[in-house]
């Protein structure tokens, strides 16, 4: 799945699978916990999301992401949750 994020187009499946060192990162940098993430929160998913867009490009910063409209990051968050494999949106 490609976003564009600070002007540019990502492809999210390079920084596919989440590895034991991105939920390491994720609980270290931002006090996030695999609970919070399987519950939904958003401020948990948001800070994932980030990890693995830095992955592909550091340069990208929580503002850049604050800018996402909401239902980019929403497609993100399915895409992710299913590895990379297509998914398709409910009706």
């Amino acid at each position: 799945m490609k976003i564009t994020v600070n002007g540019k187009e990502l492809d999210l499946i390079g920084a596919l699978p989440i590895t034991l060192g991105d939920v390491k990162r994720l609980q270290r940098t931002y006090g996030v916990s695999e609970s919070q993430l399987a519950a939904g929160d958003v401020t948990a998913a948001a800070a994932l999301l980030l990890i693995l867009i830095q992955k592909l490009d550091p340069a990208v910063s929580e503002d850049h992401l604050d800018s996402m409209p909401l239902s980019v990051a929403e497609d993100a968050f399915r895409f992710i949750g299913a590895e990379g494999r297509k998914v398709d949106r409910p009706t």
